[in-house]
């Protein structure tokens, strides 16, 4: 009888471990919205010596490539454009692209970033809002010119995104951005992708 109540007991550890561990990861995954506008942190957005380049190259096979701009403000001497390095990226995209098995691949003058992307809700974004973030890429004042590319892949189950059209949410009013021409060129909306010192 000991023994049926022993295993009662740890069956009810154990769901009370699980209950736990659903209740902080759903709190976790609870959105404020107390940042209505890309990106959706509080952070400094201008001046900062860090810019995506407004011309996107399409390389085929939903590779898609940014030239890094990494130049001081003239006049600006606050930490942030004049020292600032630059450790992450984040793209604000849609969240049906972050389905089960998508993978999404990220280079910096064609070597693997250090740090796999990844897709997560913001914390203090609106409900519903994803992004994509870059980490740990090793960028400074140093890197002007630098190419950070970004390939697509589908999801096992779902088809994701394949296109920096269907991934990037424009900015509010704006429509998406065009297909890739026949030049494999195409111009991105500024405000979907934010350098974060």
């Amino acid at each position: 009888m000991s023994r049926q109540s022993g295993g009662f007991g740890l069956r009810a550890v154990a769901l009370v471990a699980l209950s736990s561990l659903l209740l902080a990861s759903g709190a976790a995954a609870a959105q404020s919205g107390m940042y209505t506008d890309f990106p959706f942190c509080k952070c400094t957005k201008t001046p900062s010596a860090y810019k995506l380049a407004d011309v996107v190259v399409a390389k085929g096979n939903s590779q898609y490539c940014f030239k890094l701009s990494a130049k001081v403000p003239a006049g600006c001497s606050s930490y942030c454009c004049s020292k600032a390095d630059l450790k992450k990226i984040e793209f604000n995209v849609n969240p049906a692209c972050d389905v089960f098995g998508s993978v999404v691949k990220a280079t910096i003058n064609g070597v693997p970033t250090k740090v796999g992307t990844s897709f997560d809700k913001p914390a203090d974004g609106p409900v519903g809002s994803t992004v994509l973030r870059l980490t740990q890429l090793g960028l400074g004042l140093n890197s002007d010119g630098a190419e950070i590319c970004i390939t697509l892949a589908p999801g096992k189950n779902a088809p994701g995104c394949t296109t920096l059209e269907q991934l990037c949410v424009p900015p509010a009013g704006l429509p998406k951005g065009p297909a890739p021409s026949s030049s494999s060129v195409t111009t991105p909306s500024p405000s979907s992708v934010a350098p974060s010192p």
